[in-house]
């Protein structure tokens, strides 16, 4: 029971107390809807949260997680190098065809299970699962894709593929149809980073052939965003069969009209590229277009005619062009410090 003077001493006790908790719950709104317009402006403009030192040290100054915010508002940690050995999963979007010759190029693009954000450098790569059953026992092949752009704080990533008559991998990515999904495992750790050289006097050379195009062209995109006057042109060599095996071929014209990047096609099939068997190939919208392969003379004469004070070279291809590119350098006093093999 509760005395009249209990009742009548109540309200003026209960003023102050009931004033507290009002100026708490209203701060706490307020807080959390600045907490909230901040992560959207964030978002909206492309802003990661800001990281601890020690975080961005051990990673290499890489953002590594996502601002991705969930109800309970905990961040996801996104797909990184902190997670390369874990099996993940991605889900087909879309194909589409790049090129339709002999060995066809397809662009694929995936999203990752959940919408979970990656973060991917330019020359990263994923390794891709396929399973198959031979001799009654399920194995599993692992091979290596680069996405063709960088892949920062996204969900979604793209890769250009070759597909070959007996390519396991390609093979069956060819024959994926929306909402597919395939497990993979990665990024890789990245062989080389622009950020580790200087610009003004190195020149990188990415030398490459059909789709060992594809871990170099988030890097050339970087550059020709990021180009000033001050730096070295990278000169690009894309070697391949054809005019028509050749993909991206509008980007790469941007690329060369622009200044910033030297272009240069090789095309094995092609002995003689002059007159009007030329007109095709558009020489004039390129640094060089050169017939015949990439053999050990032609990469002294690119060498001689394009080399800087310091000169980096990346290269990516199949394994016989690999070898042979390597060689030629080599035998050019090339340190073996300077050259990068994707």
């Amino acid at each position: 029971l509760i005395s009249p003077s209990t009742m009548t001493d109540s309200p003026k006790s209960l003023i102050l107390p009931i004033a507290g908790a009002l100026s708490v719950g209203i701060i706490s709104i307020c807080s959390f809807y600045l907490m909230r317009k901040r992560a959207s402006q964030q978002h909206r403009h492309g802003q990661g949260p800001h990281l601890p030192e020690s975080i961005r040290k051990k990673y290499g100054g890489g953002c590594i997680f996502a601002p991705l915010v969930g109800a309970q508002g905990a961040e996801q940690e996104a797909i990184s190098n902190s997670s390369q050995h874990k099996t993940q999963k991605f889900i087909l979007v879309q194909t589409k065809m790049l090129t339709s010759t002999e060995h066809p190029v397809i662009y694929l693009t995936f999203k990752t299970e959940g919408e979970k954000p990656m973060n991917i450098e330019p020359g990263q790569h994923i390794y891709m699962h396929f399973h198959k059953c031979e001799d009654g026992v399920n194995k599993t092949q692992k091979r290596p894709y680069s996405p063709v752009d960088r892949v920062a704080h996204n969900s979604r990533v793209s890769f250009a593929v070759k597909v070959y008559p007996d390519g396991h991998g390609s093979q069956h990515l060819s024959k994926m149809a929306p909402g597919d999904s395939i497990e993979f495992t990665g990024p890789s750790k990245s062989l080389f980073h622009l950020g580790d050289i200087d610009r003004r006097s190195t020149r990188i050379f990415f030398l490459c052939s059909g789709s060992g195009f594809t871990p170099f062209c988030g890097m050339l995109r970087q550059l020709f965003q990021e180009h000033s006057e001050e730096c070295a042109n990278p000169v690009f060599v894309f070697a391949n069969k054809t005019w028509e095996d050749v993909f991206f071929t509008e980007e790469m014209y941007q690329w060369n009209q622009s200044g910033k990047i030297d272009v240069i096609h090789a095309l094995s099939q092609e002995k003689q590229i002059e007159g009007d068997k030329a007109r095709k190939f558009h020489p004039e919208f390129w640094t060089e277009v050169i017939g015949g392969r990439i053999h050990k003379d032609k990469v002294k004469e690119l060498y001689q005619k394009y080399k800087s004070i310091h000169n980096k070279f990346l290269i990516c291809g199949t394994s016989q062009f690999v070898r042979a590119t390597r060689a030629s350098l080599k035998d050019l006093g090339i340190q073996r410090a300077d050259i990068k093999c994707f």
